[in-house]
């Protein structure tokens, strides 16, 4: 079985936290990854020491294989900012979101903005979104890891979800090169 490493404190020790520091080994980007369009906006970053898994400050989270439902329940977990014109968070910051109907999200976006490889998620009156700083973040969907934050217009604005690499249509690709490279 596979795993994505989810990170749930930061610290810069500042506050007398401890956290884990490990080398990055490898980076492996998304070889079709499109900056215009953000698609495939998703990579893998091997390190050269394994994390110490204990489920308090780091857990892990199994790739998702499935897609969602419409209107899924989803986490979106990070530091970045808590508003559009704010600065990152001290403290790991959650929103409660579900999964957007993609053919909705894309007439928001414009039509084609929206990829098979992309999924949107956020609640109807806007106020909950990641936001910047969050961008490879987890959305996740029990003890999956469904979507990487990618990209969104503002943070929380009414009618516009935010926007993430799918999980489940890149699968394969995930797994192929985690066990290529591990």
């Amino acid at each position: 079985m596979n795993v994505a490493a989810a990170f749930i404190m930061r610290s810069d020790n500042s506050d007398g936290g401890d956290g884990v520091v490990s080398r990055v080994e490898k980076i492996i980007f998304h070889e079709n990854f499109d900056v215009q369009t953000m698609a495939n906006d998703i990579a893998l970053i091997f390190l050269s020491t394994p994390l110490p898994i204990n489920n308090v400050t780091i857990a892990t989270l199994l790739l998702a294989s499935e897609e969602l439902a419409l209107g899924s329940p989803v986490t979106v977990i990070g530091w970045g900012f808590t508003s559009a014109s704010g600065s990152t968070s001290r403290k790991l910051r959650k929103a409660d979101l579900k999964i957007s109907d993609p053919v909705e999200c894309s007439s928001a976006y414009g039509i084609g903005s929206i990829q098979a490889n992309m999924l949107c998620a956020g609640v109807l009156g806007g106020g909950k979104d990641a936001c910047n700083h969050d961008s490879g973040g987890p959305l996740v969907s029990g003890n999956k890891l469904a979507g990487v934050v990618s990209w969104n217009r503002g943070c929380g604005r009414p009618g516009y979800p935010g926007v993430y690499a799918n999980v489940a249509y890149l699968h394969n690709w995930l797994e192929h090169n985690i066990q290529k490279n591990s």
